[in-house]
């Protein structure tokens, strides 16, 4: 591209590469007792190649060579250098060049692992992602569209381009964008590029939640009562749901990260849950086909990894429990799961291999379950991709799932066993970068994609990053995420920091007496308000709020109720300071006001100015995120004035509409 949008970013300097040369050798005498002449030509070859590439910058000689030296496995060691450290692979890398086709924490997590394999990384950013982290994470970097996900991160064509100008050999897709587009997969075949990740025909099986169940009922694996056929319309829905009996669950059939579900109890919720599921699904996937099955009461959501070669060889891994949730969306996952037993375990894993076999399956996948109180498990879906919480088990197992991707998608086999893998924590031997921890106590691993400064986008999936801790102990571990959530300081958005933290408080947590229904359970409306707090801490409180009013002219709000103080306000502050932030209501007086920003926006209905409404009545529909949050009045009153207009672009708590 002749207009400057790719970029080349040099890593590794002259004088360091002379020291790879020498830790060349080094490891060469470590594990052959002696360096031989090979080795030594290996070990020139590798510097003036690297030299010849990167350019060489006098002055800095060898000092400091001996100054860190790790051997991470026997075909990879690490050197370190003052701040800096990079790995170096004694062995031809599977590929020399991949793109990454993803931006954010996952993109700059898969360069991680590239990079401590000898890969070289390319980094792909629309024009909004300029300065993002995840392109200086990179090799190179090449600018493939405008802002809007449809005209870059999406944009098929742009990619190729950009793997063809680069001459990257395969792409890692992350999760979310392409990474289960079987579209995307096949032109990447005709182009004789690399797709790490499954094939298209099992991306295609297993992207339709009709098609998947039916191919898990022909695997023997055990699924949910339900309505496979397709629901047309509301009548169709509130019929086939009787007949099913209430609850149920209303799914899109192309769905995933909680977009387009709803639980129905009644006539009237189904037929509500089937327009918005629909409308969900349509904005998010372009495909809105709906079906229905018997929603289990009391559940409990467990995910099997998976990880497969293309020689047969197929392995499930300890399971994830992901059941503390919010509109379906995970917002905590552990591992192993405080419910399970070893027998159920494996019982889900043979039936999750059963079913990547029957779809010819390899790469990384998760194959979810939903559990109930007897422990008898239902298959819901399969995700034919990285999973966002794929940390909680690497550092459980001690596996890399990417580099063990990028292997298998360069024809490689699995060189472990099944009787190798047991339910229980692992022995880790990770990168840590130096913001993170590794003692005898355990980990704690944040997986970000961001930087102070950095804009969290309303084109893309907000999320800041991920914190995973490990310990020996759950109780252990979920300390560890105490402390790491309280040395957090996030300015300038909101966040779900002190939700999480109160969570990890929460006895009916602490004991893993869990299910799907824990948020709405312990958290009923309004939802989480801030810290509950004791008297002790109020008047702590106290003190710190007048500071901060005189120091900084602003004010924090104490609201007091029977079961305590909450706090809420503007001002952020760690949870160490005892000050927890809290998202405002979407009702804030006599408004109706945005709760997030928010691509577009529909009226349930047209309204006037000075017609009369009743407390409860849906007032309008916003989309942010792709997902459909319905507002609704906030008492028996009349409309004031109608700020906003259909279709209108909304920024976080602007007025909708005025009521009198």
């Amino acid at each position: 591209m002749a207009d400057g949008c790719l970029q080349e970013r040099s890593r590794i300097d002259g004088p360091r590469c002379l020291r790879v040369a020498f830790a060349a050798m080094f490891c060469q005498k470590v594990f052959c007792q002696k360096p031989s002449i090979d080795s030594q030509r290996i070990a020139v070859r590798c510097a003036f190649l690297l030299v010849s590439e990167r350019g060489m910058h006098s002055g800095s000689g060898m000092r400091g060579f001996s100054r860190g030296f790790s051997i991470m496995s026997p075909k990879v060691f690490r050197c370190s250098f003052g701040k800096r450290d990079f790995s170096v692979a004694a062995e031809k890398p599977p590929f020399d060049k991949i793109l990454i086709a993803n931006r954010g924490e996952i993109a700059c997590r898969v360069a991680k692992t590239a990079r401590r394999m000898g890969i070289k990384t390319v980094a792909i950013y629309s024009e909004a992602d300029a300065r993002a982290v995840h392109v200086k994470s990179c090799d190179e970097a090449v600018c493939v569209g405008p802002p809007a996900s449809s005209q870059s991160y999406l944009n098929i064509d742009a990619i190729v381009e950009a793997m063809k100008l680069t001459g990257a050999q395969a792409v890692h897709p992350g999760y979310g964008f392409l990474s289960e587009n079987a579209g995307f997969a096949e032109r990447l075949e005709k182009e004789g590029l690399v797709f790490i990740g499954p094939s298209p025909f099992s991306i295609r099986s297993m992207g339709d939640k009709i098609e998947s169940k039916k191919l898990a009922i022909q695997a023997g694996v055990n699924t949910i009562p339900g309505q496979l056929g397709l629901i047309l319309t509301e009548s169709d829905a509130v019929r086939v749901s009787k007949a099913i009996g209430y609850p149920v669950m209303i799914k899109a059939s192309a769905g995933g990260g909680g977009k387009g579900m709803r639980i129905a109890h009644n006539d009237e919720e189904a037929a509500e849950g089937f327009r918005l599921s629909k409308a969900e699904a349509s904005a998010s996937f372009g495909d809105d086909r709906i079906f229905i099955e018997k929603f289990v009461q009391q559940p409990r959501h467990i995910e099997i990894q998976i990880i497969a070669d293309k020689h047969g060889n197929v392995l499930y891994l300890p399971e994830r429990e992901c059941s503390i949730q919010r509109r379906n969306q995970k917002v905590i996952e552990e591992a192993p799961s405080p419910f399970l037993d070893e027998q159920t375990w494996r019982a889900m894993g043979e039936q999750a291999v059963s079913l990547a076999k029957a779809v010819h399956y390899h790469s990384a996948g998760t194959v979810e379950m939903m559990v109930d109180g007897d422990r008898n498990f239902y298959f819901l879906e399969m995700n034919t991709r990285l999973q966002v919480e794929h940390p909680v088990t690497e550092l459980v197992t001690g596996l890399d799932l990417v580099e063990m991707m990028i292997r298998v998608a360069a024809g490689e086999s699995i060189k472990i066993h099944q009787n190798e893998i047991k339910p229980k924590v692992g022995v880790l031997h990770r990168y840590i970068p130096p913001d993170e921890s590794e003692d005898e106590t355990g980990v704690v691993r944040i997986d970000a994609g961001v930087e102070e400064g950095s804009e969290i986008s309303i084109h893309y999936d907000p999320m800041i990053g991920k914190l995973v801790t490990h310990a020996p102990t759950r109780i252990e571990a979920i300390n560890k995420m105490k402390t790491a959530l309280d040395a957090f300081v996030v300015k300038g958005v909101r966040c779900n920091i002190n939700f999480v933290r109160d969570v990890m408080d929460n006895p009916r947590f602490m004991s893993g007496d869990l299910t799907t229904h824990f948020i709405a359970q312990e958290y009923p409306p309004p939802g989480f308000r801030g810290h509950a707090l004791t008297e002790v801490e109020g008047n702590e409180l106290s003190a710190i709020a007048a500071m901060l009013h005189m120091q900084h002219k602003q004010q924090a709000k104490l609201f007091l109720q029977p079961e305590g103080s909450h706090v809420a306000g503007r001002q952020t502050v760690g949870r160490a300071a005892l000050v927890s932030v809290m998202s405002p209501d979407h009702i804030i007086g006599e408004q109706v006001t945005v709760p997030l920003a928010c691509l577009s926006l529909e009226f349930i209905r047209a309204l006037t100015e000075g017609e009369t409404v009743i407390a409860g009545q849906e007032i309008c529909v916003v989309e942010a995120m792709k997902m459909q949050n319905v507002l609704r009045a906030p008492k028996d009153s009349t409309v004031k004035k109608i700020h906003a207009k259909v279709g209108q672009n909304l920024a976080l708590d602007e007025c909708i509409m005025e009521f009198e």
